[in-house]
């Protein structure tokens, strides 16, 4: 009976990685499909001239950055059970797998619980909630200061609409985190030294997570100053966010907001040359990483 389970679980495994494989592969192809193909011979142009330090440079970024996530992780759940750097990349990654194709990565949850014996599944969600939300302050807070800066150095709006963000995001943020919690039944709480660790880690991969995507501009041809271009990104983030949508189709979300965001300041098959490269390297290495992992190297329970 044991080895028939152990057989069943070994196959529908891998044909839940195939169905994801599918069915990311189909969204990503459908976002792609409307950029013309002049813009692809573009691109192609440029990353072929492209200096070898600078694509080494956004490669050991984006190793950077899926490390700091495993390491979030590793110290998120270390209250409750205390894992090494090679499991938690396993969790991290397998969990990535499956919550790319589920809106705002909610099929990462359930996975995530998988790990664990049962009696702790609420205290594995807390630990990913608090990764969740910690990611998502991050961004509220760099994509606060970048609508700041786009106003008062540019005077991007001719109203109060920045102070109306500013005042909304300060309000409702508090009150979403604390909804989300209750309906996720979590009734406990994050010890605060791990609560800071991971919010630490979320800032880190985030600044990282924009410099590569600042080094992307720059391989496009980029002629604004970093500083710009950084402000520029960190709103990109914040206006991404209030659309929250599949991982599979960020590219699509971070497209339109980068458009929207740099319109007159940048070509536009600069910033999709840009968001393609970041999207490649940052969401779609990490997801083949994931399919990769065989069923019996998991470390479930």
């Amino acid at each position: 009976m044991i080895k028939g389970s152990h057989i069943f679980y070994k196959h529908g495994w891998y044909a839940l990685k195939l169905l994801v494989f599918i069915f990311a592969m189909w969204l990503i192809i459908r976002t792609l499909a409307p950029i013309p193909h002049t813009s692809w011979n573009e691109l192609t142009h440029k990353l072929s001239k492209t200096k070898p330090w600078l694509i080494g440079t956004i490669l050991l970024l984006s190793i950077a950055n899926w490390s700091i996530e495993i390491l979030k992780w590793q110290s998120a759940i270390k209250p409750l059970h205390r894992i090494g750097f090679q499991r938690a990349a396993r969790e991290t990654l397998i969990a990535y797998t499956i919550g790319f194709i589920t809106p705002l990565k909610l099929g990462e949850y359930p996975l995530k619980t998988k790990f664990y014996p049962s009696i702790h599944g609420k205290n594995v969600v807390l630990s990913h909630f608090y990764c969740h939300i910690s990611q998502l302050l991050s961004t509220i807070l760099f994509g606060v200061i970048g609508v700041l800066y786009f106003d008062t150095t540019m005077n991007w709006f001719q109203n109060d609409f920045p102070s109306t963000i500013v005042l909304v995001v300060l309000l409702f943020t508090p009150l979403i985190s604390k909804k989300l919690k209750k309906r996720l039944n979590l009734e406990t709480s994050m010890p605060v030294k791990t609560a800071v660790t991971v919010f630490l880690y979320s800032l880190l991969r985030l600044v990282i997570f924009s410099f590569m995507l600042v080094l992307g501009f720059e391989i496009m041809g980029n002629q604004l100053d970093w500083s710009q271009t950084f402000f520029g990104i960190w709103t990109m983030y914040l206006l991404q966010i209030i659309a929250p949508t599949f991982s599979a189709i960020d590219i699509a979300v971070k497209s339109g907001g980068a458009l929207i965001v740099f319109q007159g300041l940048i070509q536009a098959p600069i910033i999709i040359g840009a968001i393609v490269l970041h999207y490649v390297l940052s969401q779609i290495l990490p997801l083949v990483m994931g399919l990769l992992i065989r069923p019996n190297s998991l470390p479930i329970r």
